[in-house]
């Protein structure tokens, strides 16, 4: 079950940074580097990974 919550946190962490308005590249470049440094590179490419999911499913893609 560990494993559906954290997809779970994953999706809606994406949901909430594309709602914050990180949705170019420069901003999700932006954002990459703001994770990157507190969390490190894996975890900032999992975001980014997980928001363009979330883009794709908002958008019909």
């Amino acid at each position: 079950m560990e494993r559906v919550s954290e997809q779970y946190r994953a999706e809606c962490e994406a949901r909430y940074w594309l709602g914050m308005g990180f949705t170019t590249r420069s901003k999700r470049e932006q954002l990459r580097e703001e994770i990157r440094k507190k969390r490190g590179q894996k975890a900032a490419d999992y975001l980014i990974e997980n928001m363009r999911k979330e883009w794709g499913k908002q958008n019909g893609k």
